[in-house]
């Protein structure tokens, strides 16, 4: 027995060691750049070199304002800096403030907090595609017979295929353990005749027998481009539609008082009873979590019942939360709306910059910027090179990108200056003269 327990364990180092040889040499099993020392924000010292990071999802350059920073020692001073049980257990008031802050900021009736934005995504898609048949719940449900009249009834999800690997993974994970109940097409991002094609296609096969789930980012994470909210909520409303909206790169920094493409609507009201609205912390708010923004209490309490994270796991800190609820507050101001104002212009030079060379930045129209490189190597010197002349950027390759169509992605934030844009786009056009891509 003992042999044999230590040649499975040979096996599993083995297969480490090669992991770890081959994902060198092709650039995923280790970071792309390291950071030395004290994390600085704009200005790192990364791979032993004084960079300007243009990794940072800071967009309003709220981890280095003086107000943000005192804003969380006051609320550390306030509140005991442990993290309560689980929330079925014990619920805070700074918990509930929060989710009541989030929603409002959205114009919702509630909202659950999470961890982060991939938990959020992952527990909201699991709970809409589970439904009374979630895992933990199945006592619940055997002993009181809820939800008997509409378990036959499925959810279709209609996923525009852009969308995070949170929203995607999670829906194949749901279809793996309830074929029958759980539905999923993929449509070309932005192809919204394509999506109707499938809704229709979907009407004619099921009827009324779906609970049929739009799913869609608002700003892309790796092209940049903002999303047509207007035509997703009249194609939700035409065919019966939830519409999922991942809003995680727009809160901050676009939309009324930074809070998202969803708040430009001008018929609002008449759409957001069918809205779920996903949110993150990490990005322009510069903290821990992630959120969904629901219409209805009711909806809200079953999210939280049917998701693991929220019953087995810990919640935000109260003294985060605290933090949280004053930071929105400083997004939705003055300090925000200025923030807003740099972040535009300089993504907006940028952009205009590296189209007038020549360059394919995939459509992009945000904070979002990414150059097309091609084939991996050429992404990778070019990467290196920006580097090494002190720039540090994100380099997407396969499988996050179909392979020989690997990218450069710059995430601008409001402290990047116009003539650090320009210098990127002369190092840009000088690595396309040596690397030819």
């Amino acid at each position: 027995m003992t042999l044999k327990v230590v040649k499975r364990q040979g096996v599993l180092l083995q297969e480490a060691k090669e992991f770890v040889e081959v994902g060198t040499r092709y650039g995923f099993a280790n970071p792309q750049s390291m950071a030395q020392g004290a994390y600085q924000g704009k200005h790192t010292v990364v791979n032993g070199m004084n960079t300007i990071d243009l990794t940072r999802l800071d967009y309003l350059s709220l981890g280095t304002c003086a107000t943000v920073k005192q804003i969380m020692k006051d609320c550390i001073d306030v509140c005991n800096v442990s993290c309560p049980t689980s929330r079925m257990a014990l619920r805070s008031e700074s918990d509930v403030r929060l989710d009541k802050a989030l929603a409002e900021f959205h114009g919702m009736a509630d909202s659950v907090t999470f961890l982060s934005g991939y938990s959020a995504n992952e527990n909201i898609i699991q709970a809409l595609a589970l439904r009374m048949k979630t895992a933990h719940f199945a006592p619940y449900i055997r002993e009181t017979g809820m939800g008997t009249e509409s378990a036959h009834i499925p959810t279709e999800f209609f996923v525009d295929e852009e969308s995070h690997h949170s929203l995607i993974s999670t829906i194949k994970s749901a279809r793996i353990k309830l074929k029958e109940r759980c539905v999923y097409h993929r449509f070309p991002t932005a192809d919204y005749d394509r999506l109707v094609e499938l809704l229709e296609a979907s009407h004619k096969k099921l009827g009324d027998n779906s609970i049929r789930v739009i799913v869609s980012d608002t700003v892309s994470s790796m092209s940049g481009r903002l999303y047509d909210v207007r035509a997703l909520c009249g194609i939700a409303e035409d065919h019966d539609c939830y519409l999922y909206l991942d809003e995680a790169h727009a809160i901050g920094t676009v939309g009324n008082e930074g809070r998202g493409l969803a708040s430009e609507l001008p018929d609002f009201e008449r759409f957001k009873d069918r809205l779920i609205i996903m949110g993150t912390l990490t990005k322009a708010a510069s903290q821990l979590g992630g959120y969904v923004a629901v219409p209805d209490a009711d909806l809200s309490s079953f999210f939280r019942v049917c998701s693991p994270h929220y019953i087995f796991s810990a919640p935000v800190s109260p003294w985060m939360a605290e933090a949280i609820i004053r930071i929105m507050d400083l997004i939705k101001g003055d300090y925000g709306k200025d923030e807003r104002k740099k972040l535009a212009a300089v993504s907006a030079h940028l952009r205009g910059g590296l189209v007038a060379e020549g360059f394919d930045i995939l459509g992009s129209n945000s904070q979002i910027v990414p150059v097309l490189m091609g084939e991996e190597e050429k992404g990778a010197r070019a990467k290196d090179f920006l580097e090494k002349n002190g720039f540090t950027s994100s380099l997407f390759m396969c499988p996050a990108v179909p392979k020989g169509k690997s990218i450069l992605r710059f995430s601008l934030c409001s402290d990047i200056t116009l003539e650090e844009t320009d210098n990127v786009i002369k190092l840009l056009v000088d690595a396309r003269d040596r690397f030819h891509f």
